[in-house]
């Protein structure tokens, strides 16, 4: 098995700097996604199949929106694309897993195929065009054109007793053959944040089925 990518460690001032640009703690980042991966760890072999990836999907989203709607940030979700967008609705932040690239110096993708919503705001990101009639309502009604919208990217890597986040906007949409689905395969920027190292915060249960199972979406529509 090839050697797992060196991941950045600890995230750069100029990360922190612009994470405070926005709006965003990086402490409040990755607490998110460690409360995510807590959650998914009390599942048992008894739990529905998909209960895992869903728990380290919308559990974050949960935590970021407790923390950031008192202060003025809103959750919307356009078509069932779930969203927390900022006071002035310039940007907008969603969580998806990423492949083992996440958080290292290597350009990562989406773990998991994403749905046409997804297409389309990346290529809201990469134009910043108005959406015309053949783009989801959801989105040329309920988003205005200039919302950039994120991903916080997370992958846990047990061979290195670590979960990688990055908070990166994403540019290029590769859809798989004959679907309207596919991959986020390039961001730019990435604001990498320090890897959580598993052992000094969470227990990994021995009955783990492995990441091919727990990272499995269960609301593919976006």
């Amino acid at each position: 098995m090839p050697a797992a990518p060196k991941p950045h460690f600890p995230a750069s001032p100029e990360t922190m700097s612009t994470l405070a640009g926005i709006g965003l703690a990086w402490e409040t980042l990755l607490a998110s996604v460690r409360a995510g991966h807590e959650e998914a760890s009390r599942c048992t072999k008894n739990d529905v199949v998909l209960r895992e990836g869903f728990l380290r999907w919308a559990t974050p989203l949960r935590h970021l929106g407790d923390e950031y709607v008192p202060q003025g940030w809103t959750r919307e979700r356009p078509g069932g694309f779930e969203l927390l967008v900022n006071p002035t609705r310039s940007l907008a932040i969603t969580v998806a897993p990423g492949n083992t690239n996440t958080g290292t110096e290597t350009m990562p993708s989406t773990r998991i195929e994403r749905g046409p919503l997804t297409g389309q705001a990346v290529a809201r990101n990469r134009d910043q065009l108005r959406f015309g009639a053949e783009i989801s309502p959801h989105f040329e009604n309920e988003a205005i054109p200039d919302m950039a919208i994120w991903l916080l990217l997370h992958y846990v890597d047990e061979d290195q007793e670590e979960i990688r986040v990055e908070l990166s906007f994403p540019v290029e949409f590769t859809k798989t053959a004959r679907t309207e689905r596919g991959f986020v395969t390039r961001f730019e920027p990435r604001l990498v944040l320090a890897p959580i190292p598993l052992s000094q915060h969470i227990d990994i249960h021995d009955d783990d089925d492995g990441e091919e199972e727990i990272d499995i979406p269960i609301a593919p529509r976006a």
